[in-house]
């Protein structure tokens, strides 16, 4: 009959006290629960334990006789069925639960396994790293707030190998916990096995392809699949496998294969749970297992293992199965779930794209993006690129040719007319001149006019030409005392008006109006201007009022060029602008993938 004692230390693992107990229970788990034990104390002994226990820190410490049978934290207390406490203690991983979150963005890349979790064990200051083996090379993994517990669960789930949290407060990591236990065989005919054992066996399932869906939804989800090594063409018969948390396809594949070799060496799952006596078996060790009316005889490997100390003596409570990672069953899925969704909650990839339109820019004035509400729970920026396009400047109709109907009313116009010369031919006769002069005396002019307007616009002034006809008038020119000549021929003599004469001609009052006046246009899009085609370069980039970059664009034809905005934009409203220092138009267009945490509650 074993003796069972219950020890309480404190933090430094000095003893405080230590107790008889009637009975004790523990259960272990591979890729299961926390690792748990139920000790059972009469209720008086419970309340000396409960007088000195210091719940968060100290360690309770189950003992057989022999040497350690459990050790961790005070987990719970509950009544018993009759005058007793049963105290639950849950396993050292409770530390690494309890522990400090991760980062906001902790990011492996290409790393061993191995790596990985010594470095998440290191974040715990109560665990040490124990026997830890690389199990998988090249794994790439990320966490956002993550506790440490499940942050190494992930990890034991993409690398493939197996965790163990010992009673010294070590943690192990190896390919497989166990053994191979050949020579211990579980059978009624050889009264290992008791009671009526309980066995699920599932048709044979020859699965061909899986399909795997990690973190987001639709078109950006993670997604991956692969094929059985032993499938070469035909039938095909496809499988699901899904987890929320997962954002990076290498660890999604990497699940995938390990469950497709799983379900291609054992195709039909059989699980059996059987109560054993008289054996010494520990968790992950493959024993036989015989029970002939189920036509059953093979090796099965144990992944629950619950053991129970009591009067009659040691006795275990085993699950085996030749299935480790597609045969979890719907509980331990759940609390996986429940705990994905409620405690580890790792963000998601948001990607979006926000465009300006085409507008003239140029002379002062910019081209604007506005982003309304740029998040406030970004982990990390993967990617925001603004991409800043020029064209030239158009419009989207042409001007045609066009006439302006103008009318001119009654006006008068004043001429002066001075000092002026009359050029006057004299025809000589055949007779004698004596000598005189030629003069003018007052007269008039017939005068006509010559009307120019502006084509461009008829209110401009415009100019008269004045033409001299003729003389007219009663005051011709005369000709006096010449000089005598013969001969018959003419001769030329000029005569001076003296002093000037100003002449007036009027047409009467009157204004001057315009009537008919169009512009029809012509949609087309024009991009010609006098000759001249016009792109935006030097275009200044500003950031809410602050400038950023300079982007050269080009002068004489269209282009895009892009610029790095990471860490640039802050939390609510931006405005971006873009100032060309030629004229032009231009586009923006901001292109993001932002690793964000989500709301929390």
């Amino acid at each position: 009959m074993p003796t069972i004692t219950l020890h309480v230390d404190d933090q430094n693992r000095e003893r405080k006290l230590s107790v008889d107990a009637t009975r004790a229970e523990k259960v272990e788990e591979v890729r299961g629960e926390i690792d748990h034990a139920i000790v059972t104390l009469e209720r008086e002994t419970w309340r000396d334990v409960d007088d000195i226990l210091e719940r968060r820190t100290d360690h309770l410490i189950v003992d057989d006789g022999s040497g350690t049978w459990f050790a961790g934290r005070f987990d719970d207390d509950s009544k018993g069925d009759d005058a007793t406490i049963e105290v639950r203690i849950a396993g050292y991983e409770r530390d690494a639960l309890d522990a400090e979150p991760l980062g906001d963005n902790v990011i492996y890349q290409n790393t061993d396994d191995s790596v990985i979790v010594t470095g998440l064990v290191d974040q715990v200051g109560t665990l040490e790293a124990g026997t830890v083996e690389t199990v998988k090379s090249g794994l790439s993994m990320s966490f956002s707030y993550a506790n440490p517990s499940k942050a190494l669960r992930d990890t034991e789930e993409a690398g493939g190998g197996e965790l163990r949290f010992n009673y010294d407060q070590t943690v192990d990591y190896v390919s497989r916990l166990g053994a191979d236990r050949s020579g211990v065989v579980l059978s009624p005919s050889e009264r290992t096995i008791i009671d009526e054992p309980e066995v699920t066996e599932d048709a044979r399932e020859d699965v061909t392809h899986l399909r795997g869906f990690g973190a987001q939804s639709g078109p950006d989800q993670v997604t991956a699949k692969v094929v059985a090594d032993s499938y070469g063409g035909g039938k095909q018969v496809w499988r699901e496998y899904e987890n929320k948390d997962i954002k990076v396809k290498t660890r999604l594949e990497s699940i995938l294969e390990q469950r497709i070799t799983e379900i291609e060496n054992e195709p039909a799952h059989i699980e059996i749970e059987a109560t054993a006596i008289g054996v010494d078996v520990d968790l992950g060790d493959r024993v036989t297992v015989t029970l002939p009316e189920e036509g059953i005889d093979r090796m099965l490997r144990i992944v629950s293992r619950r053991e129970i100390l009591e009067s009659a003596g040691v006795s275990y409570v085993l699950s085996l199965t030749n299935r480790l990672l597609t045969g979890e069953d719907s509980g331990q899925k759940a609390r996986k779930d429940l705990q994905r969704f409620n405690r580890g909650y790792e963000g998601f990839v948001d990607r979006a794209q926000i465009t300006s339109g085409w507008n003239a820019a140029g002379d002062g004035t910019p081209q604007e993006l506005i982003v309304v509400n740029w998040p406030d729970d970004i982990v990390e920026e993967q990617v925001v690129t603004l991409a800043v396009q020029g064209r030239a400047w158009r419009s989207p109709v042409l001007p045609e040719s066009h006439d302006h109907s103008v009318s001119i009313g009654s006006h008068t116009h004043s001429v002066s007319i001075s000092d002026h010369k009359h050029d006057v031919t004299v025809e000589l006769m055949d007779h004698d001149h004596t000598s005189g002069t030629l003069s003018a005396d007052s007269h008039d002019h017939d005068m006509s006019f010559t009307r120019y307007t502006s084509e461009d616009s008829p209110d401009d002034p415009h100019d008269h030409l004045v033409e001299l006809n003729k003389l007219t008038g009663d005051a011709a020119p005369s000709v006096s005392g010449m000089t005598g000549t013969t001969g018959g021929e003419s001769q030329t003599v000029t005569s001076e008006s003296g002093g000037g004469t100003t002449e007036t001609t009027s047409s009467g009052g009157g204004t001057t109006t315009t009537t008919d006046s169009t512009v029809p246009l012509s949609p087309e899009v024009t991009t010609q201007f006098d000759g001249t085609t016009y792109y935006p370069s030097d275009v200044t980039i500003s950031l809410n009022g602050t400038d950023v970059a300079t982007i050269a664009g080009n002068d004489s034809s269209s282009w895009t060029e892009t610029i790095n905005l990471e860490g640039e934009l802050t939390s609510g409203l931006n405005t971006i602008t873009a100032t060309p220092a030629t004229r032009g138009e231009l586009n923006l267009s901001l292109a993001s993938e932002l690793f964000r945490r989500g709301r929390t509650q």
